[in-house]
């Protein structure tokens, strides 16, 4: 998906901020606008949702489990970066994953020990 620098994704609302460009809202699937639809008819603040953020550099990073009211919030914040830090990003509620050219691209995980190389597992650790 090949967007040019001013354009934004359907759905997409700017924000006023140093880091991020514009924000979406949207079903747990990532398809429907639920600001759009909230503007509509209201929906309950709890409404469960993926928050879509485009950061002034191009980056789109979606994040599960977010409340409708929560995004308003964001919309509202004065200063939109740290309430999107403090309330989303740092949150283990909100899990992250990258939108690479339209798919989603989970972030990597944390080895597990089974998942190590054998070197990694050779390595001596300071466990007694």
């Amino acid at each position: 998906m090949s967007l040019e620098f001013n354009e934004l994704p359907a759905g997409y609302q700017a924000v006023v901020s140093s880091n991020m460009k514009a924000v979406a809202f949207k079903d747990a699937q990532g398809i429907e606008d639920l600001l759009a639809a909230h503007a509509k008819k209201p929906l309950s603040e709890n409404t469960p949702g993926q928050l879509e953020v485009m950061f002034n550099n191009g980056a789109r990073w979606a994040y599960r489990g977010v409340a409708l009211g929560k995004a308003l919030e964001l919309l509202k914040a004065p200063s939109k970066g740290k309430f999107f830090n403090a309330q989303v990003k740092n949150n283990p509620a909100h899990p992250g994953y990258s939108l690479e050219a339209g798919k989603p691209v989970a972030k990597p995980a944390e080895p597990t020990p089974a998942a190590q190389t054998p070197a990694d597992r050779a390595k001596p650790t300071d466990k007694k």
